[in-house]
């Protein structure tokens, strides 16, 4: 009990620190975003799918990602109802060995205990997964071994123990046997990293990430080429499951820019950065995209996306990849009034401002680009490179006018590295401290784009 309690203690601790759900995906974890009625029902719903795992192992699963299992609000729908009623009971039960068989009502309350810290009553990092019930399943055994053992007593007692020994065996070595052949099946799951995930997607093709892992293993670890294609539909497939999904797009980008197709990759990395701005992958992919197009002639890509954008007017991910375009290709006025087009369509595209607030840099609007970086960071906080590129714009400003600016920049530099103590912190830190000692520093005459080689060393070092 000591020693349970101490785990206990850990876990609720650990348990508390999750809190902060804001890194968890919805994917991943649907409660996160899911009201108090949902969240006080849904540990039922989940109880009920454990038990009936634990009972009929038939189908597993690796995954139990949004869209195949997601908050319920509804007490009367089958599996919360059912496990609504086997709280009851076994509160019934626990209430009822309390003297009679208090080491029953033991291993019920440690049942209780354990599940109580995957229920996601304290939200934890996913919804729900076989292993994590793995704990509380052993005082679910015990309790079915108390079971097992008063009958057999009770067998016993009545001198009916002889007559149903044949049929207890039977039982037995059937429920053994076929647990030993479910064992052995599901092991052939776990051969190999592209079996595990083909045999998730299968076993749960309602869930969006077991789409996106399967896709994702096929396309970069397939042998054959059609394992490849057959990976990329499956990428398809978790977007149309979940059409936020970054990460699919992000995949997909890479596989078609793998299989030279310039233009498809860049606009399905421009919808990944529209769901998932500020991350350390979209921000490398979109440099090395710019970086891409500044090597090729304009020629080569921007009548494609011109032509994308004129059959995809409304869509700000299409738009936004042509003013990566225009901004490559050296057009910074035009790549401003694309990103500000982007913007317009969808106020949530961060990367947009980001975009914009680069661009103004260019053209030498140094107060208007700190002014649209300011919201994207405002928006987008987590990011150091983008961090730090701040701090540099903000050196850009004149001190007179804008006499704040070296604060801000300090801050952004300490939030930066408290994030992730990236190399060029050190170097804009020095700066910062020589200008408020009233030294002069002209960082523009090393580079006219001294920011851009910021987020691009900041990116590659996160």
């Amino acid at each position: 009990l000591a020693a349970f309690a101490v785990y206990m203690g850990m876990r609720v601790h650990a348990c508390g620190l999750m809190q902060d759900t804001s890194h968890i995906h919805p994917i991943v974890h649907p409660l996160v975003a899911a009201p108090l009625p949902k969240r006080i029902l849904t540990p039922f719903d989940l109880f009920a799918k454990y038990f009936k795992l634990t009972a009929w192992p038939l189908v597993l699963s690796a995954d139990y990602s949004a869209p195949s299992l997601m908050p319920l609000s509804n007490p009367f729908a089958p599996m919360p109802l059912l496990g609504i009623c086997l709280a009851l009971g076994l509160t019934f039960l626990g209430i009822k060995t309390w003297r009679r068989r208090p080491a029953v009502a033991l291993a019920l309350g440690l049942f209780v205990c354990s599940y109580g810290l995957v229920a996601n009553v304290l939200r934890i990092g996913t919804i729900f997964g076989e292993r994590l019930f793995y704990w509380p399943s052993v005082f679910v055994l015990i309790t079915f071994a108390y079971a097992l053992f008063e009958g057999y007593q009770a067998l016993a007692r009545r001198g009916l123990l002889r007559t149903a020994r044949v049929g207890l065996v039977a039982l037995g070595v059937s429920a053994t046997s076929l647990m030993t052949w479910r064992t052995t099946v599901r092991n052939t799951d776990w051969e190999s990293n592209i079996a595990l995930s083909i045999a998730t997607a299968r076993d749960n093709l309602q869930s969006a990430k077991a789409c996106y892992w399967a896709g994702t293993t096929l396309v970069t670890q397939g042998p054959q080429p059609w394992m490849q294609e057959f990976g990329a539909k499956m990428l398809e497939r978790g977007i149309d499951l979940y059409p936020e999904y970054a990460e699919c797009y992000w995949e997909l980008a890479k596989f078609h820019g793998r299989k030279g197709e310039f233009i498809n990759s860049v606009e399905l990395l421009a919808k990944a950065a529209m769901y998932h701005p500020g991350c350390n992958y979209i921000r490398g992919g979109v440099e090395a995209v710019r970086a891409d197009m500044a090597a090729r002639k304009p020629e080569s890509y921007l009548p494609q996306l011109q032509a994308y954008v004129k059959e995809h007017p409304d869509e700000a991910s299409g738009i936004f990849a042509l003013a990566l375009g225009y901004d490559s290709s050296g057009q910074l006025e035009l790549a401003e009034k694309t990103c500000q087009h982007a913007f317009d369509q969808d106020h949530t595209f961060h990367e947009a401002a980001y975009e914009m607030a680069r661009v103004r840099h260019a053209r030498g609007e140094y107060a208007a680009a700190v002014d649209m970086l300011r919201q994207y960071v405002m928006n987008v906080p987590f990011s150091p490179d983008v961090r730090c590129l701040m701090a540099s714009y903000l050196l850009d400003l004149d001190e007179t006018r804008f006499p704040h600016a070296l604060a801000e920049a300090q801050m952004n530099l300490d939030r930066a590295a408290a994030i992730n103590p990236l190399p060029a912190i050190r170097e804009l830190r020095m700066k910062v401290a020589r200008r408020l000692a009233g030294e002069s520093t002209d960082h523009n005459a090393a580079s006219p784009h001294p920011s851009a080689d910021l987020v691009a060393a900041g990116g590659n070092a996160s």
